[in-house]
């Protein structure tokens, strides 16, 4: 899904610059407006009948105030509307997965959790990333798939070494029961 992308595939995500925002809101966009595109999605990958269609499900910023603020209720109210609309064809994915999560994310896991849809995950900047624990716990969450992030300028999973790297793909050759 990619209905009203603003600054990558990830249809949540907005630039927090303050600059951005100026820019954004002096153009006309308010939080609202954006929240009805992103759910108005669904409708827009009506005529897909058997396609599976990825939402990324990363925290809502709202920007209105000029500031921003996370707002996970926004996401969970998303994510229960792709499963509506989709059933098992929605992928709830999150592209900010770690270990342990910030508490702005806790409620959209959990929600992602709840459901009988399909989950996938990529992980967060791996900038301070606690792999092993982050990998592992996706397994745990039953995800379908990890992306891991990679770049070896920026520490990326090519930085964890092939003995590591077969662990994990060893892992995810067994199935998880997802842990509510």
């Amino acid at each position: 899904n990619t209905s009203g992308s603003t600054i990558t595939d990830e249809v949540t995500l907005l630039s927090g610059k303050a600059e951005a925002v100026k820019n954004m809101l002096d153009a006309g966009f308010t939080d609202k407006a954006f929240q009805e595109t992103l759910l108005g999605s669904v409708e827009d990958y009506a005529g897909w009948k058997t396609t599976r269609v990825e939402c990324t499900c990363n925290p809502y910023r709202r920007i209105d105030s000029g500031k921003t603020s996370q707002d996970p209720v926004f996401i969970v109210k998303l994510m229960k509307h792709w499963r509506e609309g989709f059933g098992q064809r929605a992928i709830l994915s999150n592209h900010a997965f770690e270990y342990p999560p910030a508490d702005h994310i806790k409620v959209v896991y959990t929600e992602m959790l709840n459901g009988e849809s399909p989950i996938t995950f990529q992980t967060h900047s791996p900038n301070g990333l606690k792999w092993d624990e982050s990998v592992r716990m996706a397994h745990k969450c039953g995800a379908q798939s990890l992306e891991l992030w990679s770049g070896t300028r920026f520490g990326g999973y090519e930085k964890q070494g092939m003995e590591q790297l077969q662990k994990w793909k060893e892992l995810f050759r067994t199935k998880a029961e997802p842990q509510k």
